[in-house]
């Protein structure tokens, strides 16, 4: 049985174990149950729901119990009444449940005794003023909500997990600028790999973890509120999904990084600069009636045990002064929805506060230097490319220095130098030539390329993240080297770089018979040895990869499979193939192109475009029109007349070489025109089938060709 079906099959048999539990319970016991707490105000909806989420034993523990929780409920609320608290106590799952099994909750373990923490100066607890407005919330900064959703942590001490995730996993939408990341870390993988239990941990060795041995996404092992279940049962690709933490510090340690007390100032700097921090707070027994408002604690509640929660804001009220914003990990029944507002210096809620540096994917410059054209700057046109980069956890930024030296280019893991239209200096060469080293080189053309719509629609985010993936997991820095033709510049000055490592753009014209399209003015790729560049016109293409050059699966060309006098050695032309994926069938020779390697792993990006997608088409027999969309968008990119009246079309890769192609089945005569390269003559004539059969083409053998 896979992991899948056996978690499916768990899932039943705990379905009927609640069904068994539901009719096991006298109706008229919960019935009471329910008028009791709709009476002081709980949700009964959100209590029944979490009733089935029980044992059956734990279910009917609570429901012979409730009477004692509203007792308790009325306590709190008396007490908060007396002491003029600011806050409202109301009926919550978490309160229902008995308080041993309540106090399970509490997994924060404190590294510093009460008596170790300095008092609150007075100065944090003035009215507002200095240089941090008076109110911030991450959950609405900006215009957007930079949080991610209430989880609940059950029955398991494993708050220590949560606070940590839930804290991390805003700092990585903040530190990529992309508020629609929805990033969800797997506490479970946390709780079952490291050496913390449900009975708790540190929120400094949880850190020390994400450092160093990371967390997977939450659908690679979903969490299931114990710490018994095995680390291993998380999914088959864990590795590859594992997400690591850089550097935490504690907020307003000390001048040895020790822990110490922090101050309000601190927190509100280390929140608004870089995202919700995570911290530990005392629980004592009032608050887990918690139901809105700003919490104090009752002067007669008693201590429970330590927690651990993310503060995603502050704010100021004239009676209470200044309070945190919370997120908790119990569920979105209990308190402001998950959320809670508390007093600034309650129950320690300031010490063993702790932020987390998220991990950059890699330092990414746009060097703008050397004259582009406006569009091929991040300001302009590549404004998307620099968001997609950004929202997967690279730090994007970009420079018009000139010269170039050798102390920019070191801050950056990858360099993108596009269509410069300025000679460089041989200083400036030299300084590049250093930061490459024995890293990766890509020359791609046309620099338009990112301002095409048809390539955003479907190629832009798989381009901005895997090529650059590649270029900065080298051995040495990453060059991406963009030129384009004729109207925007020239490939002078982008052969200025791109020579030095065996790469070279070609302006020349190139006739290409298995285009789709046909323009032949413009170059795709250039003659035998020499790196063509791609222009924007390849992109109007479907399914040239495999016809332009040898690519990968994933997009790239393989140096190992592309043909031409490369030098590369053989560990390089290796290296690239575990890079860059398995390569295609090399049955089939590059189709008027070679690629030339030398020095550091070179590659040419050929067609972006979608390889081994289908898009849609029409064909109107009244006319015989062919109508192809290449991208999906609505809108014609290929028109053309072929067939008679009355013909069925077909349409299929016919020769093999990756690229699907029209075709028409006149039924009157029984015979097939296949047309290999779309310009409207027939390649392929053949009489097949009886008169009025219906056309069907496949791959009916395997070979990569379909056939009638």
């Amino acid at each position: 049985m896979n992991r899948k079906a056996g978690m499916t099959l768990a899932m039943l048999v705990l379905s009927m174990g609640f069904i068994s539990a539901a009719s096991a319970v006298d109706d008229g016991e919960l019935m009471a149950m329910r008028d009791a707490v709709v009476a002081v105000g709980g949700d009964w909806v959100a209590i029944e729901d979490f009733l089935f989420t029980l044992s059956p034993e734990d279910r009917q523990l609570v429901i012979d119990t409730y009477p004692e929780r509203i007792a308790e409920l009325d306590e709190i609320q008396r007490s908060i009444e007396e002491s003029g608290a600011n806050w409202t106590a109301k009926m919550n799952p978490i309160l229902l449940l008995p308080p041993e099994e309540r106090r399970k909750l509490l997994g924060g373990l404190s590294e510093t005794d009460e008596s170790e923490t300095e008092l609150l100066a007075e100065k944090d607890l003035e009215s507002p003023g200095g240089s941090f407005p008076t109110s911030f919330d991450w959950r609405n900064a900006y215009g957007y909500d930079w949080t991610t959703p209430i989880r609940n942590q059950n029955p398991c001490g494993s708050c220590w997990a949560f606070a940590a995730c839930g804290a991390v996993e805003s700092r990585m939408k903040i530190a990529a600028d992309n508020p629609n990341l929805q990033p969800d870390l797997s506490e479970q993988e946390v709780l079952s790999c490291s050496p913390g239990t449900c009975g708790g941990w540190y929120l400094s060795s949880t850190s020390d973890w994400l450092i160093c041995e990371g967390a997977v996404d939450e659908s690679c092992y979903p969490y299931l509120a114990i710490d018994t279940a095995p680390c291993t049962d998380s999914c088959p690709d864990r590795e590859s999904r594992r997400y690591y933490i850089t550097d935490w510090c504690w907020v307003g340690d000390g001048p040895s990084g020790s822990i110490n007390d922090a101050s309000l100032d601190s927190i509100k700097e280390a929140i608004m600069c870089c995202g919700p921090v995570a911290t530990y707070m005392e629980v004592y027994n009032d608050f887990w009636g918690y139901g809105g408002g700003i919490y104090k604690k009752n002067p007669s509640a008693i201590l429970e045990g330590g927690h651990f929660v993310v503060i995603v804001g502050w704010g100021y009220d004239y009676t209470d002064g200044w309070y945190l914003i919370c997120k908790n990990s119990w569920g979105t029944s209990w308190g402001e929805s998950g959320w809670f507002r508390i007093k600034w210096g309650e129950v320690r809620i300031e010490d063993q506060t702790i932020a987390h540096q998220p991990r950059r994917a890699a330092k990414v410059l746009f060097y703008e230097g050397h004259g582009p054209s406006s569009i091929f700057q991040l300001s302009g046109n590549y404004d998307e490319w620099g968001n997609i980069l950004a929202g997967n956890g690279y730090l994007v930024q970009s420079t018009t220095e000139s010269p170039l030296t050798s102390d920019t280019l070191d801050c950056y893991d990858v360099v993108i130098i596009s269509n410069p239209t300025t000679s460089f200096s041989s200083s400036e060469l030299a300084a590049i030539r250093d930061f490459v080293g024995e890293g990766r080189v890509i020359a791609a053309g046309d620099g338009t390329f990112m301002r095409r719509p048809y390539n955003y629609v479907q190629d832009n985010e798989r381009m901005a993240v895997e090529y650059v993936d590649w270029l900065a997991s080298g051995e040495g820095g990453g060059l991406f080297i963009l030129s384009d033709w004729g109207g925007y510049g020239t490939t002078t000055e982008s052969n200025q770089v791109a020579n030095m490592f065996g790469l070279e753009f070609n302006a020349d014209t190139i006739y290409d018979p298995k285009r789709c399209g046909s323009y032949t003015s413009d170059p795709i790729l250039g003659p035998e040895d020499d790196v063509g560049y791609m222009l924007g016109c390849s992109l109007d293409l479907s399914k040239d990869a495999s016809v332009l050059a040898r690519a990968t699966s994933s997009g790239y060309v393989s140096a190992a499979s592309a043909s031409g006098s490369g030098s590369a050695c053989a560990d390089d032309v290796e290296s690239a193939t575990e890079d860059l994926g398995d390569a295609i069938e090399t049955t089939i020779s590059p189709g008027g192109a070679g690629l030339s390697f030398t020095g550091p792993i070179g590659i040419a990006a050929v067609d972006l475009g979608r390889k081994g997608e289908d898009t849609v088409g029409a064909f109107k027999s009244s006319n015989r029109m062919w109508y192809l969309d290449y991208d999906n968008d609505g809108s014609n990119d290929f028109i053309k007349a072929y067939g008679l009246v009355n013909d069925l079309p077909v349409s299929g890769d016919w020769n093999g070489d990756g690229k699907d192609t029209i075709g028409v089945f006149r039924p009157s005569t029984r015979t097939w025109y296949l047309d290999y390269d779309n310009d409207g003559s027939p390649n392929f004539i053949k009489a097949y089938g009886l008169v009025n059969d219906l056309p069907v083409s496949g791959d009916w053998n395997g070979d990569g060709e379909r056939r009638r």
